[in-house]
């Protein structure tokens, strides 16, 4: 439940997001859901043989298709498979010269380090992808191989068959608002349809970065509307925002105002930028994450502990920063005045990578089973910056206070068989 309030965020967007984590455990419950992610199935518009016709009123499709929009694909590359990572285009030599561009195309592989990860924006790619991932694997593991898996899908192209139009649209992720567009005519009036590519990414998390493979070369064009920012344009972005605070998104596309007229525009940076929405969101990253830095972060964590002066039962900051988070209700699931039959009266203890947008940042959550609602329930939340001992050590110790100031409340003698469980 925590990860659309704080995934990809910092310890800042937990304070923003105060009120709704507030209610949820005004509910004393957290639901939990699992979803399950389909493959699109079935190709909603085939290209049939030259001549043929269905009964519809759609044009005959021929099963020969020109590339025109795009004279960079990679249709003549060699063909090759997975068979081949066995004998890797990137051999060690040939490693420190691959450059990730965002649109990586034949059968490659390559490990990539934490830092490189965070600098390529967690290789995000530009071409129309779906990612499969998997409850299997640790992102802890030792070697890659027992990584936590995922599968990243190209998607394809949306083009029409008129041979003059430059037209590429990027497909929908599911088979549903995948129909909706190829139901639709192209801006040019031509019919649409869905150019389907096998080519698929793996991506192994792991201890030391991200083992990572391409199973081949791209069939099609590439699409011409991109999402997604590398971090040197981001970078750049930011510059030219912070040099220019008070200058707005369409300000920014025009040219920034200078003596003799408009000055450098954010459109030299990246066509994404042509898009005055999408400036707009980027500008109010930037300018919100300059608001809660410094002094304005330490205003807003003293505001949290005076509006909730039992919500941060502890905190450190330092060279180990530690802040752990708990209601009266989560404290109350620590102490149990019944042993219960089923083996849970002990408590789950987890600290994962990811919710945070600093990489060794931890969430560490210790959880207990709650009888009324007959599942596992937070019990105290921890924000660490890092996963040394002495990281644990201030999380365990918030947790086994909670646990006898709660026996204390009750009346129950503080003993050890209070803490066995943990």
């Amino acid at each position: 439940m925590l990860a659309p309030i704080c995934a990809r965020g910092t310890f800042e967007t937990l304070l923003r997001a105060l009120p709704l984590i507030m209610s949820i455990f005004r509910a004393n419950t957290i639901p939990g859901k699992i979803v399950a992610y389909r493959d699109i199935g079935k190709a909603v518009d085939e290209p049939r043989a030259e001549g043929t016709h269905d009964s519809g009123a759609r044009k005959t499709l021929s099963t020969t298709r020109i590339h025109k929009k795009n004279t960079t694909t990679t249709a003549s590359t060699p063909n090759r498979t997975l068979d081949d990572l066995e004998k890797p285009i990137l051999t060690e030599s040939a490693s420190s010269s691959f450059v990730w561009d965002g649109w990586p195309d034949d059968v490659l592989k390559k490990d990539f380090s934490f830092d490189e990860v965070e600098r390529l924006d967690d290789l995000q790619v530009h071409w129309a992808t779906k990612t499969n991932g998997t409850r299997l694997g640790d992102i802890f593991a030792l070697t890659w191989e027992g990584g936590k898996k995922s599968v990243r899908k190209c998607l394809g192209i949306i083009e029409c068959d008129n041979p003059d139009c430059r037209i590429i649209i990027r497909p929908r992720t599911h088979p549903k608002p995948l129909q909706a567009q190829l139901q639709q005519s192209c801006k040019c009036g031509a019919v649409l349809y869905h150019e389907r590519c096998s080519v698929h990414e793996t991506l192994w998390k792991w201890a030391e970065g991200i083992h990572w493979t391409n199973s081949g070369a791209h069939k099609h064009p590439r699409p011409t509307h991109m999402l997604h920012l590398s971090g040197e344009e981001k970078n750049r972005f930011q510059d030219l925002v912070q040099a220019h605070p008070t200058v707005g998104p369409l300000g920014l596309i025009v040219g920034v105002p200078g003596i003799n007229g408009p000055g450098k525009s954010v459109t030299e940076i990246s066509d994404i930028f042509w898009n005055a929405d999408r400036v707009s969101k980027e500008r109010s990253k930037i300018k919100q994450g300059a608001d809660v830095g410094g002094d304005g972060f330490i205003a807003a964590f003293k505001k949290l502990e005076e509006d909730h002066p039992e919500f941060v039962v502890s905190s450190t900051f330092g060279i180990v920063t530690v802040v752990s988070l708990q209601t009266p209700f989560m404290r109350s699931l620590l102490v149990r005045d019944t042993t219960l039959e089923e083996p849970v009266n002990g408590t789950v203890n987890d600290a994962t990578h990811g919710w945070w947008s600093e990489r060794n940042a931890l969430l560490i959550v210790t959880s207990v089973y709650d009888v009324k609602t007959q599942s596992w329930s937070p019990s105290l939340f921890s924000y660490s910056n890092g996963a040394r001992t002495l990281h644990f050590k201030y999380h365990f110790v918030a947790l086994f206070q909670g646990i006898a100031e709660e026996a204390d409340s009750r009346g129950i003698d503080i003993e050890d068989r209070l803490f066995a469980g943990v």
